[in-house]
């Protein structure tokens, strides 16, 4: 199990990073993009269920 945890961590590190790096994110801005995009799926999931 802490293999899988481990390699989520790097994995998500890495994602993360990349798109900083290739669109000039901040910290700040993944949370905000994370935040609204959970928004967006609740609201799916209210509208189909």
């Amino acid at each position: 199990m802490k293999n899988i945890i481990d390699w989520h961590r790097d994995y998500s590190l890495r994602v993360v990073e990349y798109f900083k790096d290739k669109f000039n994110i901040s910290d700040y801005g993944i949370l905000w993009i994370t935040f609204i995009k959970g928004v967006v799926y609740v609201l799916i999931l209210q509208w189909i269920f």
